[in-house]
This record gives C-alpha cells, structure tokens and sequence, in this order.
C-alpha cells in the first residue's frame, strides 16, 4: 500500500497451507521508503513455521523468523 506523496509503503504477505497435524505458515511483513530517484530501504519481519506430523515416518518441526533491512534501486 503507498501512501500518497510521501515515498512510505507498508505491506504483508501471507502463506498457509494445512492438512489434519501437517502445516505450513509463511509470512512477511514490510515497511519501506522510496525517493523521487528511485533508491529506497526497506526493513521488515520474516517468518516460517513447518510442522510435518509422521509424513511416510517422517516428522518435521521448523521455526525460522527475524528481522530483516535492505537498500535498493529501481531502474
């Protein structure tokens, strides 16, 4: 979502995928600043969480999230 007139934007994706014990939760949400000459930088949050519960004797429970910033140029 831009805000208008300011170069500011905030945004969030989400991903989730569940069967019965078995799922699948993916997410990021973004706030960022883009100038008039297209550089900008843009930090957020990232999250994934895999829970596979006895898939063909297989059992999965990973957890990784942190924080997140970068720089960039549009051309």
């Amino acid at each position: 979502m831009d805000l208008p007139l300011t170069g500011l934007y905030a945004g969030a994706h989400i991903n989730a995928l569940g069967d019965g014990d078995n799922s699948l939760i993916d997410y990021q949400l973004t706030v960022g600043w883009e100038s008039e000459i297209r550089l900008g930088v843009e930090a957020g949050y990232k999250s994934l969480s895999l829970d596979l519960d006895d898939v063909d004797d297989t059992q999965a429970d990973v957890d990784i999230d942190g924080a997140f910033a970068g720089l960039f140029f549009h051309f």
